[in-house]
Formats: C-alpha cells, sequence, structure tokens
C-alpha cells in the first residue's frame, strides 16, 4: 500500500513537470506557465493531503498557506 501510494505520488508529479515542460514552446507569454509552476507547489500539498490520504502538520499547512500568499502577493504587485 505504501509502495502504491508512492508510486502514485511519483507518477503526478512526473507527468505535472512533463506538462510544464511541453507547453512552454506551445506559448506565447510563458508567463503564464511560470505562474501554473508556482502555483502547483500550494495545490500539490492539498491534493497529497486529499487524493493521496498524507497526514499533515500544521507546520505543513502553514508553510502551503505561506507560499500560497506569496504567489498571491507577487501576483498582485
Amino acid at each position: 500500500l505504501m509502495q502504491r501510494d508512492t508510486l502514485m505520488g511519483g507518477a503526478i508529479m512526473l507527468s505535472s513537470y512533463a506538462l510544464i515542460l511541453c507547453s512552454m514552446p506551445l506559448v506565447d507569454n510563458v508567463s503564464y506557465i511560470v505562474a501554473l509552476r508556482q502555483i502547483s507547489i500550494p495545490l500539490s500539498i492539498f491534493a497529497g493531503s486529499l487524493l493521496l490520504g498524507e497526514l499533515q502538520s500544521k507546520r505543513r499547512w502553514l508553510a502551503g498557506l505561506t507560499m500560497l500568499g506569496g504567489i498571491f502577493l507577487l501576483s498582485f504587485s
């Protein structure tokens, strides 16, 4: 069970990074891809908790929310 979860998490990470790399030559403005890459970090924390059932500590939630807040601050600056 644990090995399956590890393989599933690795496959999701690999596919999301491959999607980002494959999409870069297809767009005119690469900043959209960069924004997608940045938002994928907090989304992966939430997806790991909801889809994979990972136990989340308060520190991890705080770090994810801090990163998400930083991304919003950068996008509005």
